[in-house]
Parts: C-alpha cells; structure tokens; sequence
C-alpha cells in the first residue's frame, strides 16, 4: 500500500513539471508571434540622426521602433557601415563618435532579447551643427602698418567636429574724405567653414589714420667713397613715417619726390649731391622739405710696393757709388682705388746708399660720378 502511495506521489510531481513546461513553452510561443518589430528608416528614406555638440550620436529604441508594445523587453542595437564592419554594439541604447560618417548611411539591426525577432533600419548622420567665430575686435593703425593678419591676429574658429579651422577674410576698403584724420577704414570679412556645408561669418573694422608731413623724418647727410660712388635711394634713404619707409600706393596720401643739384668742389677731386626732398600732404596740398648732402670722396691713399734691396758696385778709386733709376729693378707698383685727376710722382734719389721710393697724389681727389 505505501509503495503504491510513493509511486503515485512521483508519477503526480513529474506530470506537474511536464504541464508547467508545456505551459511555458507555450507562453513563450505565443509571445513571439506577438513581437513583430517594425523599424523606421530604408535605403530610399533614411532617418536622418543629428550630430551633438560633442560630434557625436546616441540611439534609442524610441528613434527607430514606431511600437515597442509587443515586444517590452530588452533590446540589442547593432551598427555596421556600408562595408559590413562593426561600427558600435550595445543594449537598449547606443553612442558613440560619428564625425567619420557625416553623410554616409548606416544599418541599426535591433533584436528583441526575449523572443530573436529582429528588423533592420537605415540611417544617415548628418551635421547641423555650425561651427563658431569669435575675436574679430575692431583696431586701429597708422596708415604704413600692416593690416596682414599675422600681424593683426585671426578670429578664433571652433566647430563639434572638426578641428584647426582656419578662417579666410576678403577686405573691403572704403577711403574717407580729407575732413577726417582716419584715412580709410577696411572692412574684413571672415568665413570659417566645417567641410560639411555648415560656415559662421565675422565683421572686423581696421581704421587706417591719416598722416601729416609733419610726421615724416628726412634721410641725413651721408658720405659715399669715391670708387664706389652709386647714390641709389637704398644707400642713401628715403623719407620715415613712424621708422618705415615711406612709398606711394599706400593710404597715407603723402607724395613723396626728391631733385638732386650735384656740386664739384677742391678742384674737383671730389664733389657733393644736394638731394632736395619733398614731401607734400594730398588733401591740404600743404608740403615739408628738407636736403640732404650727400658727398663722394677720396678717402683712401695709393698703395704701392717697393723693389727689392739690391746690391751696386763701388765707383772706380772712390768710397762712393752711383745708382741711375736705370739700375732699379723696374716695374714700381703703384695700386690706386681709382683713376685720380692728377698724376702720381715718385722721387728718385741718385747716389746715396739707401733708396727710397714714395708717390704722392693730390688729396681727396675724386672720379666724378654722374
């Protein structure tokens, strides 16, 4: 009698278990064909995904499931390229960088956990995000400053992606009346682009002043060696405005112009260039003049290389000899730094018993140049 109660106390257990299995199974059947996952996006219409500020995208069952109703339970999202390679894998949400995408399309493959059922959605990244430009401060300078921007500075670019920008500027230059002291004010526009079509522009104003002869500072008096006598405006200088150089072209409505008056003086061994400058205001037509000397001299002596000592005999019956320029050992070399006007002469003594041999020219003679 117990062995029968056992038995039937075992058989009533494992029909137990065969029933909640069964029941399970079937539960489980019934809730996958329930799950049917829909997702939104196809090769022909992707669902567009913006970039963050960080450049990057985040996805979630919401952005691509119209109705997660049949299917509550966890769900993996897996991205691949257009390539077939694994861009991100991750449940219930995905992030990750997606500034090497930016107009391309991607596949999201989304299955339910629960039951396998899958659906596969395209989307494509896109940036919305334009870049930022900042730093473009009005300035002010002299009408011969630069207004390069590696002298000015650039504007500082930032964009979500990418980095380095570098901004480009075209100039607009208004010139002003005479009854102002600001010369022309130019207008730099500067654009900065991401390389996703996305640009942010900026306006700076560089006001260029007016100069006044008054300010300029003449070339001084210089001194130029007579074999190398050139007077070009690069030796001898130009007009200063502010230490640079002063030349037409520029906003500063200054018109520079010089004359030279050329002088021989001593005997014209050398001579002097007076080089009279002029620089006159464009708008008051009011000028400023000054000259300048510039004279070109002699300064150096000849040089000249002696014989050799050489060795006479003694005059017959007498402690003496005598030596003629016959007997010298000719050629004497004489070097000059230039042809001079007048002539060079060398003193021979006779009949002694050391030579001595010197050339003298006219001082300060000079080549007339010009």
């Amino acid at each position: 009698m117990n062995y029968f109660f056992v038995n039937f106390r075992s058989f009533i257990f494992r029909l137990s278990v065969l029933i909640v299995f069964w029941g399970l199974t079937s539960a489980t059947k019934a809730k996958a064909q329930d799950c049917d996952l829909a997702c939104y996006g196809t090769l022909e219409q992707p669902v567009s995904i913006t970039l963050n500020d960080q450049c990057s995208i985040t996805i979630t069952p919401d952005v691509l499931l119209p109705d997660q109703g049949p299917c509550p339970g966890q769900k993996r999202f897996t991205v691949r390229d257009s390539l077939n390679t694994l861009v991100a894998d991750n449940f219930d949400m995905v992030q990750f960088y997606a500034g090497n995408y930016v107009g391309n399309r991607l596949s999201v493959t989304i299955t339910d956990q629960a039951t396998g059922t899958f659906c596969v959605s395209i989307i494509r990244i896109v940036d919305n995000t334009a870049p930022i430009i900042t730093n473009c401060p009005e300035v002010t300078v002299s009408c011969l400053d630069s207004t390069s921007p590696d002298i000015l500075g650039f504007p500082t670019a930032i964009d979500n992606c990418t980095n380095n920008l570098v901004p480009g500027f075209i100039d607009n230059i208004i010139l002003k009346d005479c009854l102002t002291d600001t010369a022309a004010i130019v207008i730099r526009e500067w654009t900065v682009s991401d390389g996703h079509g996305m640009n942010a522009t900026c306006s700076q104003q560089i006001n260029v002043l007016r100069a006044s002869s008054m300010d300029v500072d003449f070339p001084i008096d210089i001194i130029l060696p007579c074999n190398d006598p050139a007077a070009d405006t690069d030796r001898t200088g130009v007009p200063l405005l502010n230490g640079m150089p002063l030349m037409h072209g520029d906003l500063c409505g200054l018109t520079v112009s010089f004359v030279d008056d050329t002088i021989a003086i001593c005997n014209d061994y050398m001579y002097r260039i007076d080089r009279t400058w002029t620089v006159e205001e464009n708008c008051t037509g009011f000028s400023d003049s000054r000259t300048q000397q510039i004279l070109i001299s002699d300064e150096q002596g000849p040089v000249m290389s002696c014989p050799a000592p050489f060795t006479v005999g003694m005059d017959g019956g007498q402690c003496t000899a005598t030596i003629t320029p016959q007997l010298l050992p000719l050629p004497i070399t004489v070097v000059r730094p230039l042809p001079s006007r007048s002539p060079l002469r060398m003193e021979l003594p006779t009949s002694i018993h050391a030579l001595r041999c010197t050339s003298r020219h006219s001082p300060n003679s000079i080549h007339r140049y010009g």
